[in-house]
């Protein structure tokens, strides 16, 4: 008998996936240097609670299923998008999809978990484009409209659309294109200042190296670092792996052609 879905894709068990992932008390005051080490150095110390949660209960049992299986239709697992509860729940199924690979394996078995998750991670967020603009998981106005503050809803937000990231398909590369922009100048226009980096934009454009660069350099740390720190670095961090995998998409439509 296969697994049943709806008893393992829980409300429960995605508002853990969400905490994990973003352990940060609402209310509370982020440390960016910290959420930047957290959420991207891959130095994570938490590990055993994310097998805790959702390696048997949910993982190893959806592994069973083959991802053909699926059904068509992921939303289904969620409540409505008018729901109160829908950002946190879908942000919880998106990382469970996208995310929780590299807490749960290692080598090989990551690599094959990913090939088998990320594509689903990736049909939940086109599906969450079919939804009003304004209902969707990453917009920042749904998480305010909950009680978050803006910075704890910046620190969400990119999470929530890097699947569009992870993909070579051009046209999804040009959906995260705009939303890292849209992202960037969400901060911009709160705090009335405009990133350094955009300086750097046409170089970024040309050279992919850059991001395996950005990436060994890891976020900014120390106690100075601030929320637009933070944002800008995760912006120009994501422009650099687009002009990287841009290029391995162009290859691939080249080839096919």
């Amino acid at each position: 008998m296969k697994p049943d879905l709806h008893q393992i894709l829980t409300p429960t068990l995605l508002t853990k996936v969400h905490e994990l992932q973003f352990p940060w008390p609402k209310g509370s005051t982020l440390d960016f240097s910290h959420v930047g080490y957290h959420l991207h150095t891959g130095e994570y110390d938490h590990d055993d609670d994310w097998k805790a949660v959702c390696l048997e209960s949910a993982i190893r049992p959806m592994l069973t299923i083959g991802i053909d299986n699926f059904p068509a239709d992921l939303l289904q697992f969620l409540p409505s998008p008018e729901s109160v509860d829908f950002p946190l729940l879908c942000s919880g199924l998106i990382l469970l999809f996208d995310q929780a690979s590299s807490h749960l394996f290692e080598g090989t078995e990551r690599v094959q978990a990913k090939r088998y998750f990320q594509p689903l991670a990736l049909r939940l967020c086109k599906q969450c484009l079919s939804i009003p603009a304004d209902l969707r998981p990453w917009r920042l106005e749904r998480w305010l409209k909950n009680g978050w503050s803006f910075e704890h809803a910046v620190a969400r937000q990119f999470f929530l659309y890097t699947p569009f990231l992870h993909s070579r398909d051009i046209d999804d590369q040009a959906m995260q294109h705009g939303l890292i922009e849209n992202y960037r100048v969400a901060v911009e226009t709160e705090l009335g200042i405009l990133d350094p980096g955009r300086a750097a934009a046409g170089s970024v454009a040309h050279d992919p190296t850059l991001f395996a660069k950005v990436h060994r350099a890891g976020p900014p740390q120390g106690e100075a670092v601030k929320m637009e720190d933070y944002v800008f670095w995760v912006a120009g961090k994501a422009n650099c792996l687009l002009t990287r995998t841009r290029d391995m998409a162009l290859q691939k439509r080249r080839a096919e052609e």
